[in-house]
């Protein structure tokens, strides 16, 4: 008889993911009740591996879908709010055959895992394992089933003004979180400013304008060919006075020549 079948292999992931600190030991004394004995941490490894990774994808969906249908969405001021940030990871040798990079003086290759949460219920809504070390293109994707009734909040990092365009283009809202020193001179020069609320507009250069026309889809691209000129806006520029005092957001993002009304 076989320890770990399919079905056992989702329990045993459901409960490792369900919080509460579980350790594997707790989980497996789950199955013990009927075996009469505690399964080896080989035989769940094993199992594991031969899993259908697509399943993983399937189950996800399949419990984001009946949640939603249970529950009533918690919204912020009218949008649904999502957290998005990413962590490197050392990833096994194998994975170098897959384009994933070993970096200087290390042994195992790399990839940045990337996530989105949504921030009401702490649910996990997209995930991405990437080979590439830009953040920002590994973020992308998960845009794509957002629309303008959505908020996402950024860690630092993220922030740039072809990455803001895709998000005012879209109409979806974000809040960046950005550091002194290495940004935009308007931001620069916004630290050095009393007041601890207030609006800056950013004016990308035609290099960033020239870049979009070939980095956005095709149908982001009427709008910036129209007018390479068009002024940002940033809705608020706060200064934090908690936590990290290094650090300010960025709210909310339009263009300078939109209305209030316009979300």
């Amino acid at each position: 008889m076989r320890v770990f079948d399919t079905f056992n292999v989702i329990l045993a992931l459901l409960n490792l993911c369900g919080g509460d600190e579980k350790s594997y030991r707790s989980v497996m004394e789950h199955f013990s009740e009927e075996l009469k004995r505690v399964p080896a941490a080989s035989s769940f490894c094993a199992a594991r591996r031969n899993f259908p990774a697509y399943l993983i994808g399937e189950i996800r969906s399949e419990l984001l879908h009946l949640w939603d249908n249970e529950t009533s969405a918690i919204l912020f001021h009218g949008l649904q709010t999502y957290a998005v940030d990413g962590s490197w990871l050392n990833l096994p040798r194998q994975l170098i055959h897959e384009n994933f990079k070993v970096e200087s003086k290390g042994y195992y290759p790399c990839g940045l895992l990337s996530g989105m949460i949504r921030l009401s219920d702490r649910m996990i809504i997209d995930v991405s394992l990437t080979s590439s070390f830009d953040e920002r293109e590994a973020a992308k994707p998960f845009l794509e089933n957002l629309t303008h009734k959505d908020l996402v909040v950024y860690d630092r990092g993220y922030f740039s003004h072809l990455f803001m365009l895709e998000h005012v283009e879209r109409g979806i809202g974000a809040v960046f979180r950005v550091s002194r020193g290495n940004n935009t001179k308007q931001i620069n020069d916004a630290w050095e400013r009393e007041e601890n609320d207030f609006v800056i507009e950013l004016h990308p250069g035609k290099s960033v304008c020239a870049k979009a026309l070939q980095e956005f889809p095709e149908k982001l691209r009427t709008s910036i060919a129209n007018d390479q000129n068009r002024e940002l806006s940033l809705k608020e520029f706060k200064r934090s006075r908690t936590g990290n005092p290094g650090c300010k957001l960025v709210v909310e993002l339009r263009y300078a020549d939109e209305q209030d009304d316009s979300r």
